[in-house]
């Protein structure tokens, strides 16, 4: 008997043990760090936070706080890993960010690998004090999964501001070895946001305005920035950056509407315009008419709430119907991603109920036979005596 007790004890214990196994986590090596800033007051860094042990990652939720005290917080954009899919932040604009912001990011495929998440860019105040701070790095284990909906965990450590005297000079805090990437060139909101920060230091608002000096100093700065950003393709002339520049914008103005409005209002306006004119997209409304359908699209947009930034870049572009194209594609394909990681998290959770009720019963079973041969046993011993 007392072999059956503990060969049906080895059992439940096993079975508890693969039921745990298959909820644990995907992996425990992703390390999420960066180097330690060096500055001086006044002086503005940018910080690439990256990603290496990756073994596959679909979906993170990483939260910052940092001494506001003594930094201002000036952009948050995309990094080499997060370039495709939907980049959020919790900052709706940077004068009301109060030290702490999360990142929240997901795609329908997952990355693999190594190289940055996204990249911060602070100024050091003019009143900051001498001395060391930190920047805190967390992450939600709830938002942070696998292309299979597993758990991924990511080990953070806390960055490191030295700020002071001693700090070395700009550039060798704002070049960082290059990591692998699988794209030629950094995302469309880093890059919109370099070449904007030179512009706005020039008291220029429009690429077209630039003259020939100052176009060479942008392709500069910027090439300087993708040092930053952990490499990616470096301009050879100012056209070509421009080019880059003016389709980067559309997509960022497509992804800032998006992020602001319910993407099912989008995906309805759209469809109540397109019905008007007989077609399926704004770019094969006839020319004449194409102006009118943008603009009672871009009033649909601004009565849903859209994001007044992204609304004016759509307002000003030279092709509003494409662009328009754009933000419907963007507002479908986050529907659509929502609603699979809803689906997957939900049957996530359905499976580890299972598990746990089917553990839960074949231990009481267990439990129910061995109380019945103890008593049987006794049974028979009694009779016996």
């Amino acid at each position: 008997m007392k072999r059956l007790i503990a060969v049906m004890m080895s059992f439940a214990v096993m079975f508890i043990s693969v039921c745990s196994f298959t909820i644990a986590y995907a992996d425990d090596s992703y390390v999420v760090k960066a180097d330690d800033i060096y500055a001086k007051q006044g002086e503005t860094v940018t910080v690439p936070l990256k990603l290496s042990g990756n073994k596959g990652l679909m979906g993170f939720k990483i939260s910052i706080k940092y001494p506001d005290n003594q930094l201002v917080l000036t952009d948050v954009s995309s990094g080499s890993l997060t370039a495709d899919g939907l980049f959020n932040t919790t900052i709706t604009d940077y004068y009301s960010v109060k030290g702490k912001f999360d990142v929240v990011w997901s795609d329908n495929a997952e990355v693999k690998n190594d190289g940055t998440l996204f990249m911060m860019t602070y100024k050091v105040k003019e009143s900051s004090d001498d001395g060391e701070y930190n920047i805190s790095v967390t992450f939600s284990q709830e938002d942070t999964f696998n292309e299979k909906f597993e758990d991924a965990k990511l080990s953070c450590s806390p960055i490191k501001v030295h700020i002071g005297k001693d700090a070395p000079k700009k550039e060798q805090i704002t070049t960082t070895k290059k990591l692998s990437s699988d794209s030629n060139k950094v995302s469309d909101d880093y890059l919109t946001s370099s070449v904007e920060q030179i512009m706005q230091s020039y008291g220029v608002d429009n690429v077209n305005s630039l003259t020939e000096e100052l176009q060479k100093n942008v392709v500069s700065y910027v090439n300087g920035r993708v040092d930053s950003y952990g490499g990616g393709k470096k301009y050879e002339s100012f056209d070509e950056l421009k080019q880059d520049y003016l389709e980067a914008t559309k997509n960022e103005a497509a992804r800032k509407v998006v992020e602001s409005t319910d993407p099912d209002a989008i995906i309805k306006a759209a469809g109540e315009v397109l019905k008007e004119y007989g077609v399926n997209t704004f770019s094969e409304i006839p020319a004449d008419k194409k102006q009118e359908a943008v603009d009672k699209m871009l009033q649909k947009l601004a009565n849903e709430g859209a994001d007044e930034e992204g609304f004016n870049h759509l307002a000003t572009m030279g092709d509003g119907a494409e662009a328009l194209d754009n933000v419907v594609k963007t507002a479908q394909e986050e529907k659509d991603n929502t609603i699979t990681i809803a689906k997957e998290k939900q049957a996530k959770k359905n499976i580890n109920t299972i598990i746990i009720i089917t553990t839960v019963l074949i231990v009481t079973l267990a439990l129910i036979i061995l109380k019945s041969i103890i008593k049987k046993r006794r049974a028979i011993n009694e009779k016996s005596e």
